[in-house]
This record gives C-alpha cells, structure tokens and sequence, in this order.
C-alpha cells in the first residue's frame, strides 16, 4: 500500500492533503477524487469544525462535509494510516477546542476505515492534556501522529507552558510520556512530524560528502 501526505500550513490552521490514487483496499481500489483536503474553519455557528473536500485534479473539488463531527468544537486535525491491522484504518488525531471546564483543551483520537466506508469511530476518553493522565494539568494543541517499528509516537504542542510534548504508545490506549527526551529549540509552536522517503527530504537526499 502507498500513500502520501503534505501539511500545508495557512493562517495559523493545519491544512492536510491525503493522497489517495494508490490505496487499496480489501481489492477495492479508491481511484476518483482521490485526493482528500481536510482543515478547521467555523463556516457555521456552534464553533469550529474539521471539515474535509475531495478532488482528482487540484482544480474541481467537491462540496464541504464536516469530517467527522464530534459534536463540539475542534481544530488540529491530523491523520495516519495504521496498515498493522486486520483491517487498515485511519488514525485521527486532533484537538478539542472548548474550554477545559466543559472538556476541552486537549488532544483525541478518532478511527476509520481506510476506504472510509463506515463512519468514524471517536474515542472519547482524551489522549493528553486536561481530563487525560497524559499531562493532565497542561492544554494541548497542534498534534502530530506517526508509527515506526509498531509503536505511535504523538507530538504536540503545550502552548501555555511554552515547550514541546512527546508521548509513545503501542496500542493507542496506553501511553508513556517520553517529553523529557526531547531537544527542541526554544519556544517550538505547531510543528509538524511526518514520515516520508530519505530520497524526498532535499538535504538528505545524497549521501554526506567525506573529505
């Protein structure tokens, strides 16, 4: 199975494209509109939403849907496939955005299938920050997701208390926070960590030269 996905970065809000010409699936194969948009924006009142598009050529897209809806209001939305299942799903993880009196202001996950064939399934239990037993007492935002040797390793950023945050997981449920084992330069805000090829990061794509 091959994918790809790039961040795009606007306006302070995350705006990710899944491409998904090469999925497949159980034999099914996605191949019209196969590229999917998705971002945060509050086109309608009862605060922010992710919503998503899709088109096949960049230049025709089709009508917004809320994608998924969980209720309330969320931003940060970032996805990844997890292909070490029976099934191969999307992961998504994103943030909470009311306030932490009402259980907000921290990080949840959310699953689907990878042909989106069924709705998403939302976990409701946070995953970091307030109302979670990752960090519980510091608010989170602008996550990052990604698997490697069969273990998750969530990003995010602790805006209010000015520094980066790492978690590890092997299951999704239980975590291990690893933020102390970060180095980062000062004052880090909305990074993004994604997996890709050695041969498509422009400085690592030759060989470092030995005198």
């Amino acid at each position: 199975m091959k994918h790809k996905m790039m961040n795009l970065m606007k306006a302070n809000k995350t705006i990710q494209l899944i491409s998904l010409a090469a999925l497949s699936v159980g034999g099914l194969a996605i191949a019209a509109e196969n590229d999917l948009i998705f971002w945060s924006s509050t086109l309608e009142s009862g605060g922010h939403r992710i919503y998503a598009t899709r088109t096949s050529d960049g230049k025709t897209f089709s009508a917004a849907k809320v994608f998924p809806d969980p209720k309330y209001s969320c931003i940060d939305g970032m996805m990844a496939l997890d292909e070490n299942v029976a099934a191969k799903r999307w992961v998504l993880v994103y943030k909470n955005e009311e306030e932490p009196s009402k259980g907000g202001k921290n990080l949840r996950l959310a699953t689907a299938l990878a042909d989106f064939s069924q709705p998403w399934s939302l976990v409701e239990t946070p995953v970091a920050g307030p109302g979670s037993t990752m960090r519980p007492h510091e608010m989170a935002e602008g996550p990052s997701l990604l698997k490697r040797d069969n273990l998750w390793y969530l990003y995010w950023d602790a805006f209010a208390n000015g520094h980066y945050s790492l978690a590890t997981s092997t299951d999704l449920k239980n975590w291990t926070d690893r933020t102390a084992e970060l180095q980062l330069p000062p004052n880090p805000r909305h990074g993004t960590v994604s997996r890709m090829p050695r041969s498509a990061v422009g400085w690592l794509s030759k060989p470092p030269a030995h005198p």
